[in-house]
């Protein structure tokens, strides 16, 4: 298997655990930095339902590997991470967390990344499945983000299989797209179903008059999660397609 962007020697970058307090939590990334001293564009990437794991330091590894101080954030340290072999307890504690919370908490991720020396200031946002829905509302309604790339982040018109909202998630994703405050570059899988190509093409209209670059792009025989090489959903032509479209948008909005 072909894995886009691997990074053959991770051991040559610069890489740590690291902690940060707010609002009452200590919050918790694995930084990857490249091997030369000086300052990059800082990079968040939030992973998905499962939590995190050693498929996001890999890709804080292959972030950093062109040019960013690359930080996987551990978005469940406020509530605790789930059992990734439970799938219950991922998807119960995928609904726990609470978006206005979690913006909040996103936002502070950022502060923190500007604020070390490795960085230039300028800070994108990666997310996952969960973790790009995430993205998305932190992105539209805060000025955290100087880019986001969501890659197929689902419950875009709904809070949980049963409900339209919840108190933890109490608006729909797809009502707060006006707000949008940052470039943003939407992921889809033509296979996918939530979320699916006619909401891709949903999405293109409601942001068609918001001031800000918007690239959605849908990739042929990608389902859902096909850039997660560590999982069966993995899609390897889709994968090596997608990986220079996000460093070429990221470098557009990031480093230039």
């Amino acid at each position: 298997m072909s894995v886009a962007g691997e990074v053959q020697s991770p051991e040559s970058l610069r890489t740590d655990d690291v902690t940060f307090e707010t609002e009452g939590a200590t919050f918790e990334g694995y930084l990857a930095l490249p091997t030369e001293e000086g300052q990059y564009p800082g990079l968040i990437i939030v992973h998905e339902a499962f939590g995190p794991g050693d498929h996001y330091r890999d890709l804080a590894h292959r972030f950093a590997a062109q040019g960013y101080a690359a930080l996987a954030l551990n978005l469940y340290s406020r509530i605790g991470a789930p059992d990734p072999d439970d799938i219950g307890q991922v998807v119960a504690k995928m609904f726990e967390l609470d978006d206005v919370q979690t913006s909040r908490d996103l936002a502070a991720t950022a502060a923190y990344l500007r604020s070390r020396s490795e960085s230039t200031g300028r800070i994108g946002v990666i997310g996952f499945s969960s973790g790009a829905r995430a993205s998305l509302i932190f992105a539209c309604t805060t000025d955290g983000a100087d880019a986001l790339v969501d890659c197929y982040g689902g419950f875009l018109t709904k809070a949980t299989f049963e409900a339209a909202v919840t108190g933890a998630r109490p608006a729909q994703p797809m009502d707060l797209l006006e707000g949008l405050r940052c470039p943003l570059l939407a992921v889809f899988g033509s296979e996918d179903t939530d979320p699916s190509p006619a909401e891709a093409e949903e999405m293109r209209q409601r942001l068609a008059s918001v001031d800000q670059p918007v690239e959605i792009r849908v990739f042929e025989n990608a389902g859902h999660s096909f850039f997660a090489d560590h999982r069966e959903t993995y899609s390897e032509a889709a994968a090596h397609e997608l990986w220079p479209v996000i460093l070429d948008f990221l470098g557009r909005h990031l480093t230039s």
